[in-house]
């Protein structure tokens, strides 16, 4: 029986940490709370801060239950019953039979949670396979790239595809929102350029007709942001973004950074069927031409990474980003990265990330 004890409280204890235990309430408290508070039924709020308490918690309590499926929620209700019954002197056998239906349900959700995450995993393995596993870079340049989902699977994604004159277009999008629907629409995004890409090489074209490919394809509150840079082997770079933070360059000559952030809107806001879509388009997207020098390097960015918090809810920033790049200036495209992810990291302090988070960096030796 001591045995059996120990064993128990070691499964109970096995893995926890203060940090967990702050997250626990700082994130994922507060993450549930807004999930039932969108799904919840929209109601006039009473007068009076405790009835008004009161009224929300009972609404939120009928969303979770609109989220159980027929058969868990009469199970559900089955066991609130029982255990109201033993509470007003009911027979002891009612709360063990509420327990064991409590229990019941428990064991089902997560075995419905292991599925969805078994099949998200391999969503994940197929989501990483497309990115470039050795990515092109033009003569005397390196490239170092990472990608990190805030959930299983996520909706950033970047690409390196090799164009005419050695010259390569460095890709970094971002799909609205984050799990399955996104994933689906970055894979959609990257096939559509890799085909585009074989007769445009230039990004301001290639956003244009991206654009109206996607017009009428993206579902209702899904939009794309997405900067293209096309890299040349004498070091030139032209940047096009359509939404996105767009791309911060390193300049070794004087130990600056430049923000490089042409005008460009979002994807999939021109409301489908407009007969000057793409006109309008055109008009909103512009590019950037810089010459890198050498040592200098190019840092394409997701806005999860700008955005990433640490417990507090402070944002990383790219003012601390850009006084990173200046302070500890690397010697090559991996360590640039490296250097950018450790101190992502060590500014989040164990906070879990809230969006996808992504990084290409374009290093000339």
């Amino acid at each position: 029986m001591g045995t059996a004890m120990r064993q128990l409280v070691d499964l109970f204890s096995k893995g926890i940490s203060t940090i967990q235990f702050e997250r626990f309430v700082r994130q994922e408290i507060p993450g549930a709370y807004s999930f039932y508070r969108r799904a919840m039924r929209q109601n006039e709020q009473p007068v009076g801060r405790i009835r008004s308490a009161m009224r929300v918690t009972w609404y939120i309590f009928l969303a979770f239950l609109e989220k159980l499926t027929p058969v868990r929620r009469v199970l559900y209700g089955a066991a609130i019953v029982l255990f109201i019954l033993w509470w007003t002197d009911g027979p002891t056998s009612y709360s063990f039979y509420a327990f064991v239906l409590l229990n019941l349900l428990l064991a089902m959700e997560v075995a419905d949670k292991l599925v969805t995450k078994n099949e998200l995993v391999v969503a994940r393995e197929i989501q990483l396979s497309l990115l470039p596993q050795s990515p092109a870079c033009p003569a005397g340049c390196d490239i170092a790239a990472y990608s990190e989902v805030a959930n299983s699977v996520g909706g950033d994604y970047y690409d390196a595809i090799q164009v005419r004159n050695g010259s390569v277009l460095y890709i970094l999008a971002d799909v609205s929102g984050k799990g399955i629907p996104a994933a689906l629409y970055t894979a959609t995004v990257q096939t559509a350029l890799r085909l585009f890409a074989a007769e445009i090489d230039q990004p301001r074209e290639l956003l244009v007709r991206l654009d109206a490919y996607l017009r009428g394809q993206l579902r209702k509150a899904y939009f794309l942001t997405i900067v293209i840079a096309r890299v040349d082997a004498d070091g030139t770079v032209t940047v096009c973004r359509a939404g996105h933070p767009g791309a911060l360059w390193y300049r070794s000559s004087d130990k600056t950074v430049q923000p490089i952030r042409p005008q460009g809107a979002a994807i999939g806001l021109i409301v489908p069927g407009d007969a000057s879509a793409e006109k309008t388009v055109r008009s909103t997207l512009m590019e950037e031409v810089v010459v890198m020098g050498h040592r200098d390097a190019l840092v394409l960015l997701s806005d999860g990474l700008l955005e990433a918090t640490n417990m507090e809810g402070g944002e990383y920033g790219e003012p601390r980003l850009s006084g990173l790049l200046k302070a500890f200036p690397a010697s090559t495209a991996e360590e640039w990265k490296e250097r950018i992810l450790a101190d992502v990291l060590q500014f989040r302090k164990g906070a879990d990330l809230r969006d996808d988070l992504t990084v290409v960096v374009v290093h000339r030796a």
